[in-house]
């Protein structure tokens, strides 16, 4: 892009398929069905995107079902 004559849109940034995913378990917790989203990401592969991004899926489940039931209980489960 330093090149004379280079204009920003002269460039295409490809991303790949974990990316897709990371991309998604971002955008998880706005979901309606998270639970059916995470289940459907599980079955098609992003536990391999998320190892190699450092993270543990077994944290990440006890996480949710911990927030899920703080959730059910109330507001007050929720306050520090």
């Amino acid at each position: 892009m330093a090149q004379p004559g280079m204009f920003a849109y002269d460039l295409a940034f490809l991303r790949g398929s974990q990316e897709e995913m990371w991309q998604k378990l971002l955008q998880l917790q706005f979901r309606g069905q998270s639970a059916r989203g995470a289940a459907w990401m599980l079955d098609h592969g992003v536990g391999a995107t998320v190892e190699s991004y450092g993270g543990d899926l077994r944290q990440g489940e006890a996480a949710a079902r911990e927030a899920r039931a703080r959730s059910r209980a109330g507001p007050r489960a929720c306050a520090p």
